[in-house]
Parts: C-alpha cells; sequence; structure tokens
C-alpha cells in the first residue's frame, strides 16, 4: 500500500534536500512537508536521509498517531497552529516510537489549515541535540520565512493535483535551555542570504496564488500600517505604482479590504526584520 507515494518520494528526493540544504547547512535542522487533504490522502516528503523510516511510514504506519492527530483536531480552530514534539518517547505511539528509533527527533511542527486540508511542516534535529527547542522558539520568524521560500522553491513538488504523488491515510482521526553560539549570527545572516525569494506564494480561498517579489513587498509595508504614499517613498516608486500592485494583488486573491490582505501575511516576517532581530551589523546586508 502506498507504494506509489514512496516512488514519488524516490523520484524527487533530490530536489527536496537542494531545496532544505541552507537550514540543514547552517542549523542542522531537517524538514518533513505533509499536505493532508480531506479525501483522507496525504503527499510527505522529507530529507531525514532515512529512506527505510519513509518506507515504512508510508507503508506499514497507516494513520497518523495518537500524539498527531491530537494536534491535528486542535488545529481546526486556527488558521495557524504550531506545537513541539514531546521529549519523552510514548511507545505507544508507532509512529512517534518509529521516529525516536530513527533518530528523527526534538520536533517542532506548523500547521496551516487550509480550504483543501491541512500543510504541516515538521523541523527536526537529532535526539543528541537537546538544546534545539528555545531556537524553535527564538526564532520561529526564520522558520516563516524559510516556509515562504521552500513554498516558492517547491511549487511544483508539493503541487496534490496528481494522485499518484499521494498516499492513502486510515481513518482515525523539559528541553534543556538554549545556548547562544558565539557564531550564531553570523549563522543566520549566512543562511538568509543562501535562502533567495524569486516569487511568494501565499494561500487564499481561491487556491495558492504567486505574487511577484514588488507586489510582495507592497503587500508587507500595507500590513505594517503604511499608507499609499508611505510605501512609495520607502520602496522609491510612485503612489500610483503602489495602487497598481495592490489592486494586482485584489484581482488574484478575490480579496478587497484592507484587513483581508493583511491576514495573508500572518506570521510572515520581512527579511531585514530577521536580521535586524537575530545578527549584530545587519543594516550591511540590503533586502
Amino acid at each position: 500500500m502506498n507504494d506509489a507515494a514512496y516512488k514519488y518520494y524516490q523520484s524527487v528526493k533530490g530536489q527536496f534536500h537542494e531545496i532544505c540544504e541552507p537550514l540543514l547547512r547552517h542549523f542542522d535542522i531537517r524538514v518533513a512537508y505533509l499536505k493532508f487533504l480531506d479525501n483522507d490522502r496525504y503527499l510527505f516528503l522529507n530529507n531525514y536521509d532515512n529512506d527505510q523510516f519513509t518506507h515504512f511510514r508510508l507503508t506499514q504506519i497507516l494513520d497518523d498517531g495518537q500524539f498527531f492527530l491530537q494536534h491535528r483536531q486542535k488545529a481546526q480552530t486556527q488558521r495557524t497552529y504550531t506545537h513541539l514534539w514531546p521529549t519523552v518517547l510514548r511507545k505507544e505511539d508507532l509512529l512517534m516510537k518509529s521516529l525516536y528509533e530513527a533518530n528523527i527527533w526534538h520536533g517542532f511542527s506548523i500547521i496551516n489549515t487550509q480550504t483543501d486540508g491541512d500543510e504541516i511542516f515538521s523541523f527536526v534535529t537529532q535526539r543528541k541535540n537537546e538544546c534545539i527547542t528555545n531556537f524553535y522558539i527564538n526564532c520561529l520568524d526564520v522558520l516563516n520565512y524559510f516556509i515562504v521560500y521552500f513554498k516558492s522553491k517547491a511549487f511544483d513538488l508539493i503541487d496534490t493535483s496528481d494522485q499518484k504523488k499521494l498516499a492513502v491515510l486510515r481513518k482515525t482521526m523539559t528541553a534543556q535551555s538554549f545556548q547562544i553560539e558565539d557564531n550564531f549570527s553570523e549563522r543566520v545572516q549566512n543562511f538568509m542570504n543562501d535562502v533567495h525569494i524569486d516569487k511568494f506564494v501565499i494561500d487564499t480561498e481561491m487556491g495558492p496564488k504567486h505574487l511577484s517579489k514588488r507586489e510582495f513587498d507592497c503587500l508587507f509595508k500595507l500590513s505594517q500600517g503604511k499608507s499609499g504614499k508611505e510605501i512609495a517613498n520607502e520602496l522609491s516608486i510612485s503612489p500610483r505604482t503602489v495602487e497598481t500592485h495592490l489592486n494586482k494583488i485584489k484581482c488574484k486573491t478575490g480579496l478587497l479590504l484592507r484587513s483581508d490582505l493583511v491576514k495573508l501575511l500572518d506570521g510572515i516576517v520581512s527579511r531585514q526584520e530577521i536580521l535586524i532581530k537575530h545578527t549584530q551589523g545587519a543594516s550591511a546586508v540590503i533586502e
């Protein structure tokens, strides 16, 4: 069962690894992407570097496990929901037990509830890396920025219109303190320099929509409470051009109210704000 989904994972594994490589290289964090559809099918991709676990997860573990199912149910009332994985192994949960035995542990998941199902990003490391928990908490903006980057690069990989990509889901519905290393600011800055976003994918009730970098810039400034004139001054464009970009966004998303438009960017922080928060001398890096 789910052999076709495993074959798809194998066919795109190299591309997926390449997209997620900056997060692994700079922070020793690996990524799993899951998209659960309303018809009990799901897409599962990862850069765990453990084909044996991935095959077992797709072909032998046919439900979501008690722990993850509980959090997916809690996420239904929120547009975005985050949770840490347990630090103590629950041996009765086969999925958690298999992750632990595969040295895939100390995870943090971000669940985005969408019109056609749940999209989940799980960030993990090795069992020995117990100090990663507070990184997830203190650097959530970095992870959200990576998600924007990922969705722009992996748009075709995570397209769920081809049923052959999908697996079938059986219906079952105290960490140590994080020590900031001496080179942590440098690691954040190098990671951000490696993650270039040319186009932005945002989720709407009309499905995923692409925004150009300039359209995204205008929308982001709008979400900060800036007027059209202020946006124009900061981006060195005319107010009419700002209006044109915002009108294009309205046409793409079907949203007309400012309040609805800014909600599209919940949790997303600009590149420069991340650099200012996590690095010193970030002003030298131009957005």
